[in-house]
């Protein structure tokens, strides 16, 4: 399968890199012919190489380079800096567009400069020309592994877990460099792959033998490539000949979540003296309050250095780290702990359930309801108080901001098809007249970086509309009455529980109470979807349904959509059935951000958050296209900057992204138009 990940097309401006999985596309232009090559040339994986005979390449956007010679890292590039000359004593010169949505690497065999703008970035060499390698993201799980429900055979399995890093150095706490876990699967004996090797750390975790216990540290278990085995007595970390209780004083998932975010945070600060050496944000503030031999830290081994890390105080990196993207919490059945390699995958925290308070969900009469008024109010669990932007549950009910993934959307998204066009296909259908202020003329803008294929059908059949809901399309956008065992058709209601199979990726059912409707779908094939929880104002859902889809058009996933339209009041009883970590598009900025502005006024004081997708992971780093800013982790709260107002046309209209302005949502090339 890895042969048709990703391909490097030849166009009449240069060259389009287009991953197929990830439905991503990234240009180089430049005037030159384009020929073969081997990936051997490159410091790094590539999948796939071409030859480009050309002295200058563009890069059609404000792109940062970093660059390798000998082994070490020897330049980063930025829009602060606009002209860098790169020298080349001998070897290679491998450079890494890091703003790219997949690997993108530069081989050059002479100096190099690089001019970056606001729009664009040149990239010219004095040697012949460049290599151009590159290597999707996607990443498989290597293995299946076979567990009882036995709570010790969960901890060998749990164990394999590391088996998926491919570095047990600081710089794992990059995402290309920690692979997928082995997948679990239930069965009558325990049953590990031979080929499966969990790296020599020196690292163990003992605690109960039961599920709930298991579950509480397997992200943690993972990352640092432990050993999972039974406690004789009490939770206890043991690092090399050093024991830490785990546990006495905060229940265990507690802390062993503290613990994952403090051990993650200092890697990202210890490997800026690796690989890639960038003036880390998070570095500064640390060592502001902690001496740290940064150098040393680095070339440690593993137990050592988690040694050095756990004699930081865990109160002085909790304030460095602005947060985390996503919890989970799961109901401790051996069924349910079959999700946990994808749950750790993400670096999920994971929780189990704690009594929450039930509601009636009482709708927001704003127009008419999207029912028919006869079905009795929903009850509901209250809005847990997980810190994350992201919240998902596994197991019975499900709480208000919350979203229930399901192992099979898990799977779907790590075997997606391959998909040979750049266009993403959308569906809207409205099959109420008295709703049609929701197919607004901006309803799923044209992203920057890809196209969309849209198609607006209205009043359509059961037959027609279950024609949709079996296709192909990336997204359909139903609009209309609805209610639990059914959606509102021009002929009658259509149960789409009567749908065995969907090819559609993700949806919206913007009407009432659509959550069985839309798990039905994700049954039948889907990857993920929005639903509501409860009855539904028509005002409030059109509001909804058209800020949603710039939200996904500008690249957020529909976790993060619906967070920050919860901010704005307008989705606190929608949640994502599937998987919430869904994302439509590509960002044009990487990392997609949201801004929290009070005034208009210059300077513009502005909030700024940036969030994960399943391109730019957790340990990714961004960085604020504003003179003399650091890079960050984009793990949610970024910094509150002052924007001049020289700086902020440029800033605002670079891209189109949201904005909140004293409590409604705008969006920031707008700012500049009305």
């Amino acid at each position: 399968m890895d042969a048709i990940l990703i391909d490097i097309e030849e166009t009449e401006h240069g060259v389009e890199i287009f991953d197929q999985i990830q439905r991503t596309r990234f240009e180089l232009h430049f005037d030159g012919a384009v020929g073969p090559a081997e990936t051997d040339v490159f410091e790094f994986p590539a999948k796939e190489a071409v030859r480009l005979e050309t002295g200058r390449v563009t890069v059609p956007t404000s792109a940062t380079v970093w660059a390798r010679s000998d082994g070490e890292h020897c330049a980063t590039t930025t829009v602060d800096d606009p002209e860098v000359e790169i020298p080349l004593e001998s070897g290679l010169l491998q450079l890494n567009v890091i703003s790219a949505p997949m690997k993108v690497y530069l081989v050059a065999t002479g100096p190099v400069s690089v001019q970056t703008g606001s729009s664009k970035t040149v990239i010219a060499t004095e040697g012949d020309g460049f290599t151009l390698g590159v290597r999707s993201p996607h990443d498989l799980p290597a293995a299946t592994v076979t567990t009882t429900d036995d709570p010790v055979d969960f901890m060998r399995a749990v164990s394999t877990f590391g088996s998926g890093l491919q570095t047990t150095s600081p710089e794992r706490s990059w995402q290309t460099l920690r692979g997928h876990p082995p997948e679990l699967q239930l069965g009558d004996e325990l049953d590990i792959p031979t080929h499966l090797d969990r790296p020599q750390t020196d690292i163990q975790i003992e605690v109960p033998p039961a599920l709930e216990s298991v579950f509480a540290v397997s992200t943690l278990a993972y990352y640092l490539g432990a050993e999972v085995v039974p406690a004789s007595e009490e939770s206890t970390l043991i690092v090399g000949d050093s024991r830490y209780r785990l546990g006495a004083e905060v229940p265990l998932h507690r802390e062993a979540s503290e613990l994952l975010r403090h051990l993650f945070l200092m890697d990202t600060i210890v490997r800026t003296e690796g690989i890639y050496r960038i003036d880390l944000h998070e570095r500064s503030e640390l060592t502001k309050e902690v001496e740290l031999d940064v150098p040393e830290l680095y070339s440690l081994p593993i137990a050592a250095r988690t040694n050095e890390y756990l004699d930081v105080d865990r109160r002085v990196s909790a304030n460095c780290l602005s947060g985390w993207p996503v919890t989970t919490t799961v109901t401790p059945t051996a069924e349910n702990g079959t999700l946990l390699p994808y749950l750790v995958d993400e670096l999920s925290l994971v929780h189990p359930p704690e009594t929450k308070e039930v509601v009636e969900a009482t709708p927001t009469l704003e127009g008419f309801l999207r029912s028919d008024n006869d079905a009795p109010a929903r009850q509901l669990l209250s809005a847990s108080d997980v810190e994350t932007p992201r919240h998902q549950w596994v197991g019975r009910d499900l709480p208000l901001h919350a979203s229930r993934p399901t192992k099979e959307s898990f799977r779907r998204r790590l075997q997606r098809t391959p998909k040979e066009e750049a266009e993403i296909s959308i569906t809207v259908v409205c099959n109420d007249d008295q709703m049609l202020d929701e197919l607004s003329a901006d309803l799923y803008p044209d992203p920057e970086l890809i196209s969309f294929d849209l198609s607006t059908r209205t009043q359509l059949t059961r037959d027609e509309l279950t024609q949709v809901f079996r296709g192909t399309d990336d997204f359909v956008h139903y609009i209309g009455h609805g209610r639990e065992d059914g959606v509102q058709c021009s002929d009658g209601w259509l149960d789409l529980r009567e749908i065995a199979e969907t090819g559609v990726e993700a949806f919206l059912l913007n009407g009432c109470q659509s959550l069985r409707q839309g798990e039905a779908l994700v049954e039948a094939g889907a990857i993920g979807g929005v639903v509501s929880l409860s009855d539904v104002g028509n005002t409030r859902a059109s509001r909804l349904g058209r800020e949603l889809s710039k939200l996904l058009a500008y690249g957020h996933s529909l976790g993060i959509s619906l967070h920050v339209l919860r901010q704005v009041d307008l989705a606190q009883q929608f949640a994502v059935v599937g998987l919430d970590g869904f994302s439509l598009c590509q960002c044009p900025d990487g990392a997609p951000k949201l801004l929290h502005v009070r005034d208009l006024s210059a300077p513009v004081v502005a909030s700024m958050y940036a969030y994960q997708t399943e391109l730019f992971k957790l340990g990714s780093v961004t960085r604020p296209h504003l003179d003399g800013t650091d890079w960050y982790l984009n793990t949610g709260y970024i910094d509150e900057y002052e924007i001049s107002s020289e700086e902020s046309h440029d800033f605002f209209t670079a891209s189109n992204f949201p904005v909140i302005v004293d409590g409604t949502l705008r969006w920031s090339q707008q700012l500049f138009t009305d």
